[in-house]
């Protein structure tokens, strides 16, 4: 008999223990419809994670509860006919409170035809609701490192009830120094339960030089309440050429230079085509005599970089604007990208102090000899100039050192 209560008091003893751990460590899931009159019941549930469930629903119940240890776990409910819902990282650790609950809801697989309001079955009926997401990317083809893309995000609740503390959360991967860009907007409530209210908002991210070529994953990710989960995934595509070096910026880097000094301009490129190049850059301008080349340097695909050339300004620079020519050659010196940088001078003629200000042009060349402006274009101009104003001096001449003919005007007075 001392055997048995001894064997007994073991027991309770041991259930105690294990009662306390699964007090702390377990919580309980209850996976159940947002709209129990409206929400079909479910075929399946299956719980993956830290530990993994399947449920095979056999007698048309709408709730299933089971208890999970701290972990992270995705649910996924599925019901024939329709989209299977999912909710993703849900985390179960120490805050969690005792009862964690997840409200599911069902969308009908698209089956086309009209996109707007609820979407209706194929025998009629209206389905189960959710809240719409639609993605418009700018611009909607391929892109290119270092240019900017602009992702408009339209979410619409048509879920039959009103819904608050909704936010949108886009991610793309591998958008920022190899790591995925993430950006996240809060939109506040919206109305669902007497019409279908709708926000817009806008993400903007500039492609990384190097950007990896072929597809990157979008993925938008809504969520509202405590609970409420919906996303959309598309694709992104970035393009490379074989050759291609683009001048990011080039700029002056003193302000203020007096004409017979010198001064120093910053170039920085970026290699976003698929080889790595042997550069070289030129800096010229034929009214100020200037021509300074770069040694040539290699630029691996990707890769960025920041070259430095000095030149010196005329000690007789005559005041006025004057173009800088920023080209640099590649693939052989068969490519060169070039830009434009003006210098406005004050030389001898004026009485200040010289100061030289830069002011960049975004004219772009990809592949051949420069365009756009050139040193020819001011001579030109110059010598049209110079031609008006001869013309007017020889009119001048003319007009004091030429005899006029002098012309008598009788009087028609009667002499007395």
């Amino acid at each position: 008999m001392k055997k048995i209560a001894g064997i007994l008091v073991a027991l309770v003893f041991l259930f105690s223990l294990f009662g306390t751990a699964s007090a702390l460590n377990y919580h309980e899931l209850k996976v159940q419809p947002f709209d129990e009159a409206t929400t079909p019941a479910p075929d399946t549930i299956k719980v993956t994670g830290t530990e993994s469930w399947t449920w095979t629903n056999v007698n048309g119940a709408k709730e299933y509860s089971l208890y999970l240890p701290h972990g992270t776990y995705d649910i996924t409910v599925i019901k024939a006919g329709y989209e299977d819902y999912e909710y993703k990282n849900l985390v179960i650790g120490d805050e969690s409170p005792a009862v964690v609950n997840v409200y599911y809801h069902f969308e009908a697989v698209d089956q086309g035809g009209d996109d707007g309001g609820q979407d209706g079955g194929t025998d009629g009926s209206v389905t189960e609701p959710n809240m719409k997401i639609k993605l418009n990317i700018e611009p909607d083809d391929e892109v290119k490192p270092g240019q900017e893309v602009e992702l408009e995000v339209e979410v619409e609740n048509r879920l039959g009830y009103d819904v608050e503390d909704v936010t949108i959360t886009v991610t793309v991967d591998e958008m920022d120094d190899g790591d995925d860009w993430e950006d996240e907007k809060d939109i506040g409530n919206l109305r669902g339960k007497d019409r279908k209210e709708e926000e817009t908002e806008t993400f903007t991210f500039t492609v990384p030089y190097d950007a990896d070529e072929g597809k990157h994953n979008i993925l938008v990710e809504v969520e509202w309440d405590d609970n409420g989960y919906n996303k959309l995934e598309e694709t992104l595509d970035v393009e490379k050429e074989k050759h291609d070096v683009e001048i990011v910026n080039a700029y002056v880097g003193s302000t203020t230079v007096q004409p017979g000094k010198t001064t120093e301009l910053a170039v920085e490129l970026a290699n976003i085509g698929e080889n790595d190049e042997n550069v070289r850059i030129k800096v010229e301008s034929q009214d100020l005599g200037i021509e300074e080349w770069t040694a040539q340097f290699e630029l691996e695909d990707g890769d960025t970089v920041t070259q430095y050339l000095t030149f010196a300004v005329p000690a007789n620079a005559v005041a006025g604007k004057y173009f800088l020519h920023v080209n640099a050659y590649y693939n052989s010196g068969t490519d060169v990208d070039a830009e434009f940088v003006t210098l406005t001078v004050d030389g001898e003629t004026t009485a200040t102090s010289g100061a030289v200000t830069m002011t960049p042009v975004v004219t772009t060349v990809a592949t051949g000899d420069s365009a756009g402006f050139t040193d020819d274009t001011f001579v030109v101009g110059g010598l049209i100039v110079g031609i008006l104003v001869l013309l007017a001096v020889i009119a001048t001449v003319a007009k004091h050192v030429i005899p006029r003919r002098a012309t008598i005007v009788e009087s028609t007075r009667r002499r007395r």
